[in-house]
């Protein structure tokens, strides 16, 4: 490999500032390329921070559960994808 041409572990050339984020979490499965992307550091510390270890899905359960955010969503796919695109940013 040429200096200067390092990559990650997933093929991913490195960036400075960048950090890789599993969308599932490895330790429930998520160890593939597909399932990662490359986000600022600083963002990546503060969503573990806040979510932890939890998978999209199980966000989306909390903020809605026991956060409330239920009465500003309706029931419609459309808006549960938009929250899940907001939750990924």
């Amino acid at each position: 490999m040429a200096k200067g041409k390092k990559k990650n572990k997933y093929g991913r050339k490195k960036v400075k500032g960048k950090n890789t984020h599993h969308i599932l979490p490895r330790s429930k499965g998520g160890q593939t390329f597909e399932n990662t992307i490359d986000i600022d550091i600083d963002l990546h510390a503060r969503y573990h921070m806040l979510f932890v270890n939890k998978t999209p899905e199980e966000i989306i359960q909390f903020l809605f559960g026991k956060l409330g955010f239920k009465k500003y969503f309706s029931k419609r796919p459309s808006d549960l994808n938009f929250l899940m695109r907001e939750v990924m940013k």
